[in-house]
């Protein structure tokens, strides 16, 4: 398992252990620390997509070399963007255990595998 899954994992163990002391129902609780643990996905995989973009806008500024890849880079970074967005607004509205499950094994497995 990579460090950074890991990381995420205890988190995620500490949340649930820390919303289940403080709380007596546990749908609330089962539910809560599970969208807990999709926010911190959530802001990891946006921060890991913001700093691959960040990184090629300087790589093009110190180069000199803005490309068409560069082009598709940049407008890949915003449709990462918004299809995080979407899911985000998907959760929201519709809060299940197997969506989040879904979810989550998508980008942990696919993405970053």
């Amino acid at each position: 398992m990579q460090p950074y899954r890991t990381t995420l994992i205890n988190i995620g163990f500490k949340i649930i252990i820390l919303v289940k002391s403080n709380s007596r129902d546990p749908h609330r609780v089962t539910m809560t620390a599970i969208a807990v643990n999709v926010v911190l996905l959530f802001l990891f995989f946006i921060f890991l997509k913001l700093l691959c973009f960040f990184l090629e806008i300087v790589y093009t500024l110190f180069t000199f070399s803005f490309t068409r890849e560069c082009e598709w880079r940049i407008f890949s970074v915003i449709v990462y963007l918004l299809w995080y967005i979407f899911l985000f607004l998907v959760l929201l509205a519709y809060p299940s255990i197997m969506l989040y499950q879904l979810i989550i094994y998508i980008h942990w497995y696919v993405f970053f595998p």
